[in-house]
Order: C-alpha cells, then sequence, then structure tokens
C-alpha cells in the first residue's frame, strides 16, 4: 500500500510493490539536506552490498539505481527514525529478495530439469518422487532457517543489557558488515565494534555448543 504525504514512507521490506514507481518531479527535502559527499558514500555502499549478493556489476547497478527511484517515492527516508544508509541497505536488501523470489519457480525448473536430463537420462522419475524430493529440499531449509531464527533469538536475550552490543548486531543483520562502518553509524571507537563482534561470535558458539549438547542426549 502507498503511504500517503503525511504517514509513515517505509514499507516492509517483503513487500515490493509490483508495479514501477513514477519518477519523484525533485529530490525529497529531506534528500536535499544530506550533504552530496555523505550521499555518495551511502550509495556507493549500497553498490558493494549488491556487488556482494548479485556477484554481478550490472544487476548491481540496476539495484542499487532502482533503490534510489524507491527512496525518492515509495521508500522515502524519515530522518527521526533512524540514519540514511541502514535505510538504503534495507531498500537494496529488499528489492534484491523481491528478484530472487520472484524469478525461483523459473531459475528452480530449469535447475530440475538440467539435472533428470543429465544425472538421470535412463531412469523415469514420477511426478510423486519428484515432488517428495522437493517436500524433503523445502523441509531442510525450513529447518535451517528455524535454527537460524532460534539462534539470533537467544543471542538477543544473552546480550541485551549490553549498551552496544545489540545495535551492532542489527546493524549487522541489515547488511552493514564493515566494522568501521558500524562504529560511524553509531558514533562508537571501531575498536568498541571489534570487541562487540567478538561477543557475538562467543555467545553464539555457546548456543550452538549446548544445543549440540542438547541433540546428544536427546539421542
Amino acid at each position: 500500500m502507498r503511504d500517503d504525504a503525511h504517514g509513515e514512507h517505509e514499507q516492509p521490506d517483503e513487500a515490493e510493490p509490483a508495479s514501477e514507481p513514477e519518477l519523484p518531479a525533485e529530490v525529497p527535502p529531506e534528500l536535499q539536506a544530506v550533504p552530496e559527499k555523505e550521499m555518495n558514500a551511502v550509495l556507493e555502499q549500497a553498490m558493494v552490498y549488491a556487488l556482494r549478493k548479485t556477484k554481478n556489476k550490472s544487476r548491481a547497478d540496476a539495484l542499487v539505481s532502482e533503490a534510489y527511484v524507491r527512496l525518492t517515492t515509495t521508500r522515502r527516508w524519515v530522518p527521526s527514525k533512524g540514519p540514511l544508509a541502514p535505510h538504503v541497505l534495507r531498500i537494496v536488501k529488499s528489492l534484491f529478495l523481491h528478484e530472487i523470489t520472484s524469478k525461483a519457480p523459473e531459475r528452480e525448473a530449469l535447475v530440475h530439469a538440467g539435472y533428470h536430463r543429465e544425472m538421470r537420462p535412463v531412469q523415469t522419475v514420477s511426478a510423486e518422487e519428484m515432488m517428495l524430493e522437493r517436500a524433503e529440499e523445502l523441509a531442510d531449509e525450513e529447518r535451517r532457517a528455524g535454527v537460524a531464527a532460534e539462534e539470533i533469538a537467544q543471542l538477543r536475550v544473552r546480550i541485551a543489557k549490553h549498551p552496544t552490543v545489540p545495535e551492532v548486531l542489527r546493524l549487522k543483520e541489515e547488511g552493514i558488515e564493515e566494522p568501521r562502518e558500524i562504529a560511524r553509524i553509531l558514533g562508537l571507537e571501531p575498536k568498541q565494534v571489534y570487541r562487540a563482534i567478538e561477543m557475538l561470535k562467543y555467545h553464539l558458539d555457546k548456543i550452538r555448543e549446548a544445543a549440540a549438547a542438547s541433540g546428544s542426549k536427546k539421542k
């Protein structure tokens, strides 16, 4: 749903509109107030993130260009809700997820067709067997996603009372990986960010060790 001029500008990451937004008549006032140097740095960071995700410069360019259009139309930045860089990265992330999701059925069909043509030229595979294989793959994906979500939930509980670690985790979840950039956004010294990352790894290892021990006892 499109936001009006007086409401919230941001939409959920998972809900990318199907139609293309119109280009704005002018740059919104909240972006006009951003220094050119800062805006360039934000777009460069977005490009680095897009390249890491797509592994393709043309696709990355297209994602960042589309993200800027959304930034000036349907996904406008509200300065009071947080820094510009994380907001732009969320837009790029949601566009990337929308892209791979919309192409998933076609890609999956090609992969399965190639697999059964090259690896199983003699054996005839029934539709039921193919559905069972896919169901098992989806179950594995859901299980891994569930484990990851549970680990993050436990991690948040463990670090909740720390003054800086929760914010470092939040930015890393938004796709900001560079410690110095995290330090700049949060107004911290880089060494504080490195220490926070060490704490995240320590607690995550402990969570996984406990899960492994619990699994062994059940057996």
